[in-house]
């Protein structure tokens, strides 16, 4: 679709068609559901995506309102009034956008095919001269902003990935993570990941925090509200949920700190039973884990548990005291690492599509469109289908990450904003840790925004 002066005006010559590769203004992007957001976007991209007469949905809403501000902040534009149902392209909405394309906009230009007559369709050259209108007619451009400064790397930390099991792939991504991006946003600030190494079971994880000196450590591994840490006990063990024996362990640790266990106490029987009944393990085995916690105590230290859903400081406390920590932090949401990828969109319908279809109910939908509000750089969509598995993990079932341009400057900008840096070459994407709470969030935050920070729980 091309814009091109009155042909009235005397010497009228076609223009350069001018499209954009992402909508700016409120009215299209921040004020609309995310769904709707693609959908609009999805006209400058595809021609099947346009918006026509007597087609209906909250796009159709969406123009209409767009229209009425135009109209209301320029009545000298002549713009008809529309007195449709909102959401219904009826008749008085084809006249608004009649009028606007025969030169009812902000440009005064017609908005027309090349060699086509005047039509009533809303698309790339519509909705672009719309969404100009409504940044300079309804809301004038407010001066340029400075970016936001990062928050200051304060301390420096260990980080330990446990055994993903059926997702042992992702531990990879968390290891690339810390390897090119290695920051913790904790608070206000954020704390550099010196050095990352795997732990495969609970009792390894002990074995690592006895042997660094570090004195912040971060634990990434799977996590539930009410089995803990998620990952075997020990090598002679297939038990993973260790927050149900957390609590026996803690005091079988505090009374062999008091000198040595006593099977024939009955307090000191009953907590070896129960972990010996559930983990399955010997007395023997237990007894050796237990000396292991004695001898982590020793080093006092900070702990940060990244691990899903455990959204109660209950059980944090629990291993706060059995590992002798100062302190704990958890999230009490899902976190995944998830690489982005940005590829180049062939237009958007279909990504709208698979994001509006119902899905089972052990999958959720997340999506969102990042927009970069200083506009420095194009656009980018991310969506994942997300399903939870029998364990309450989290698998990655569909994930679709676009970018109105593939483009080094647009990849390492958007990588300073979400997470700060990325050592590798960004032509290859970046990953980036999200979360996001189980109930009535349908979008999802990442490391430097506020959400993420005030996800942050600590005991």
């Amino acid at each position: 679709m091309f814009r091109v002066p009155n042909p009235e005006a005397g010497n009228a010559r076609p223009m350069a068609p001018h499209i954009k590769t992402a909508l700016k203004s409120p009215e299209l992007t921040a004020d609309q559901s995310p769904g709707v957001r693609v959908r609009l976007n999805s006209c400058l991209s595809s021609d099947g995506a346009h918006i026509v007469p007597r087609s209906s949905g909250p796009e159709v809403q969406a123009i209409q309102n767009a229209l009425k501000k135009i109209r209301a902040a320029r009545p000298d534009l002549a713009l008809p009034d529309i007195t449709d149902t909102p959401g219904e392209f009826g008749d008085t909405t084809v006249a608004a956008v009649r009028r606007y394309k025969d030169g009812g906009n902000g440009a005064g230009d017609r908005i027309v095919r090349a060699g086509q007559p005047l039509d009533d369709i809303v698309g790339r050259m519509t909705i672009t001269q719309i969404d100009d209108d409504l940044l300079s007619l309804v809301r004038p451009a407010p001066p340029p902003q400075p970016r936001p400064v990062p928050p200051p790397v304060t301390q420096s930390a260990n980080a330990f990935v446990g055994h993903m099991g059926p997702a042992e792939p992702r531990a990879h991504l968390i290891l690339e993570y810390y390897t090119n991006c290695g920051l913790e946003t904790i608070g206000p600030g954020q704390t550099e990941v010196t050095s990352v190494s795997r732990f495969p079971t609970f009792e390894g994880l002990i074995d690592a925090l006895i042997r660094t000196t570090s004195f912040i450590n971060v634990v990434v591994n799977h996590g539930d509200t009410g089995s803990g840490l998620l990952i075997r006990l020990c090598p002679e063990s297939q038990f993973r949920a260790t927050g149900l024996i957390i609590g026996a362990l803690q005091e079988l640790a505090d009374r062999r700190q008091k000198g040595p266990l006593n099977p024939s106490d009955p307090d000191t029987r009953m907590f070896l039973k129960r972990v010996m009944s559930v983990a399955m393990v010997s007395q023997q085995v237990v007894t050796r884990i237990v000396e292991k916690l004695v001898t982590l105590r020793k080093t006092p230290r900070i702990i940060h548990l990244r691990a899903c859903s455990m959204k109660t400081s209950f059980m944090a406390m629990r291993y706060k005291a059995a590992f002798g920590a100062i302190a704990i932090t958890f999230h009490g949401t899902r976190i995944i690492f998830q690489r982005n990828d940005p590829k180049i969109p062939v237009n958007r319908m279909p990504v709208a599509q698979t994001f509006a279809k119902s899905l089972p109910n052990n999958q959720e939908r997340r999506l969102r469109l990042f927009e970069d509000p200083f506009g420095e750089f194009a656009s980018m969509l991310i969506g994942m289908v997300v399903v939870l598995d029998e364990n309450g993990n989290v698998q990655i079932e569909d994930s679709v990450q676009l970018i109105d341009k593939r483009d080094a400057v647009d990849l390492e900008g958007w990588a300073q904003v979400l997470i700060r840096r990325w050592r590798a070459p960004v032509q290859k994407g970046f990953i980036i840790p999200i979360m996001w709470a189980d109930e009535g969030e349908t979008t999802f935050h990442c490391p430097l925004e506020s959400g993420w920070r005030a996800a942050l729980q600590i005991v």
